[in-house]
């Protein structure tokens, strides 16, 4: 008996240390710079706003659990748009309504009258549009909420559009009608996503579809994508004038990728969106979607706000008790310098307030062989910092890289590399079969490449990683299929830049697969000798945030170390042997705005 007793009392000890383990462990792995709630499950941005000087931030937010169900709108507020406080949650559903399936995405929109805000959200019961006013508006905080008394305030989508019918956008005075403007998200079975465009006279009454949709995906659901969930609209200011580039945005999963935006102009006349830029995408990373921007009219810039998933198995995040993250506040522009229509994502410039100590380096010599590790006292911040990188190399040099880049979370057994891997080629008498999107009558190689490379001609090329040049067509790839023999094809890769996760954690749950795409660079750099690339990248424990060239490329992607030790920091190039030169990194650590 008294052996049973101690061997009981053994296991007891071992089921205890396992749960502390567990617990540090997802305590390790959860952010410090980022927005999530104190626990439970959060997805997509709601109503990001500024009221009488508070920037509120709602989401979806399930109050009972870390798994998605029950959709309140959570609410958080900030003097800031870095520090947060986080509030009750401001809208919840109504048992036996027309909202009882729960309160799912929307924005924030503001009397035109009075400049008092007003919510308008998707109702699930089933899918319906509905309106909730503050309760008290002497309070910046907007704690509480009344659901409209004639909710809901649009009942149906028309009939072709039968694939989901949900998350309104903020409001706009049409410039021909004078009425209030939002769009819905939608999707026809038969010819993919859609934006639809109602109108009302004050945001409150006399809601009406406007019986043509404001942009969609054409009949082209492959690339544009079969149902738009999340649409946003708004206008970005080039040299001052605020009306002759215009974004439409649809989270469609397409292609590979989350959230799309299509760049163009408004046609005021009928009030429509007229595409005549680039469609591209947020962010390459697998886990960011159902973003949202609000203007903010403090600083007058377009802020953006992202939902980044677990990837990982939601048994795993259900145990930790919490799982989403909000991206860090992004601020978009124009790219007034490449002038074709795309835009710049850039981390607000706020964000510098949480940096901590810092280090600088110039002029690395690397041989291409080995790395430059970082010292231990960058490691002992290496579960939360950011990080700049520059480089310039010619391209005689390049074409002896395979790769360079950033190892970060690094020990023995894990780590997390994001590289950059420069074009290769061209491939005479070889080809790459599969993963074609879309391609063009070409009679050389050189203009197959500069297409896929460069967009020499505008639109869907933005997303080409490899070409195949193939009797007079060139063939753009999603992917970068193996390589055959073919006498009559030429092929070639572009460059990319991804997250390589492959051994980001020891967790068998977690995804291991590239988050990336092909890189945007510099204007005219076809005609150019040197090639200069940079890194942005912010480590916060188990999500990671690249933004490079400028803002031209955006990767979020989420890892998840499991070893204490895995907080190195490391530079490298794989390449021929040869002399090649970082020009500097700099790193800060930074503070978690919790504290």
């Amino acid at each position: 008996k008294k052996k049973k007793s101690m061997e009981g009392k053994y296991l007891a000890l071992v089921a205890l240390l396992c749960c502390v383990i567990t617990l540090c462990l997802c305590e390790d792995q959860r952010p410090q710079y980022h927005f999530l709630p104190a626990k439970n499950w959060m997805n997509d941005p709601n109503g990001p706003s500024y009221y009488k000087g508070i920037y509120h931030l709602f989401y979806q937010y399930n109050p009972y659990g870390a798994v998605w169900g029950n959709m309140n709108w959570g609410h958080a507020v900030s003097k800031d748009l870095v520090h947060w406080t986080r509030l009750p949650p401001a809208i919840s559903p109504t048992p036996n309504s027309y909202d009882s399936g729960g309160i799912f995405s929307g924005s924030m929109s503001f009397d035109p009258t009075t400049g008092n805000p007003i919510a308008i959200y998707t109702g699930v019961n089933p899918q319906v549009q509905c309106l909730a006013f503050p309760a008290n508006l002497s309070d910046p905080y907007l704690t509480h909420w009344i659901k409209y008394s004639q909710n809901p305030i649009i009942k149906a989508a028309p009939p072709t559009f039968n694939v989901g019918f949900r998350d309104p956008t903020t409001s706009w005075k049409s410039p021909s009608t004078g009425r209030q403007l939002i769009l819905v998200g939608s999707g026809s079975s038969a010819t993919g996503g859609a934006a639809l465009l109602y109108s009302s006279t004050d945001l409150v009454h006399d809601w009406q579809y406007t019986g043509h949709t404001f942009f969609d995906a054409r009949g082209n659901t492959v690339e544009n994508g079969g149902m738009w969930e999340c649409p946003d609209a708004y206008n970005l200011t080039v040299h001052g004038v605020t009306d002759i580039f215009y974004i439409v945005k649809g989270s469609a999963n397409a292609l590979g990728y989350g959230d799309h935006y299509w760049s163009g102009s408004y046609n005021t006349h009928n009030d429509t969106f007229n595409f005549r830029g680039i469609h591209g995408v947020y962010d390459y990373g697998h886990n960011f979607y159902a973003s949202k921007t609000f203007y903010d009219p403090v600083k007058r810039r377009q802020i953006l706000w992202g939902w980044i998933q677990e990837a990982d198995s939601s048994s795993s995040y259900s145990a930790r008790g919490w799982a989403g993250i909000q991206s860090l506040p992004r601020h978009i522009t124009p790219d007034t310098v490449r002038n074709d229509g795309s835009i710049l994502i850039n981390p607000i410039e706020e964000l510098t307030t949480l940096r901590g100590t810092s280090w600088h380096w110039n002029n690395i010599k690397l041989s291409g062989q080995n790395t430059f590790v970082l010292p231990s006292a960058v490691s002992a911040t290496g579960k939360q910092f950011e990080l700049q990188m520059e480089v310039e190399f010619t391209k005689p040099q390049l074409a002896k890289i395979n790769s360079y880049g950033i190892i970060i979370r690094k020990s023995d057994r894990e780590s997390t590399r994001i590289e950059y891997q420069p074009e290769k080629g061209p491939f005479m008498h070889t080809d790459l079969p599969g993963a074609d999107y879309i391609n063009y009558n070409t009679s050389t190689w050189e203009e197959c490449r500069d297409i896929c490379f460069y967009q020499t001609v505008k639109g869907d090329s933005n997303f080409c990683r490899a070409y195949v040049l193939y009797q007079g067509h060139c063939f753009l790839k999603i992917g970068i299929p193996n390589q055959v023999p073919n006498t009559l094809a030429t092929s070639g890769t572009r460059e990319l830049l991804f997250v390589n996760r492959a051994n980001s954690s020891l967790s068998p749950t977690t995804a291991k697969d590239d988050d990336g795409g092909p890189v945007v660079g510099y204007p005219n750099e076809q005609h150019a000798s040197v090639i200069r690339r940079n890194l942005r990248v912010f480590v916060d424990h188990s999500i990671v945030e690249v933004f490079s060239n400028g803002g031209r490329n955006r990767i979020t992607s989420r890892i998840y170390p499991t070893l204490a030790t895995s907080t190195g920091v490391e530079i490298f190039v794989d390449a021929q042997p040869g002399t090649y030169t970082i020009k500097s990194v700099q790193v800060w650590a930074m503070n978690s705005f919790w504290a």
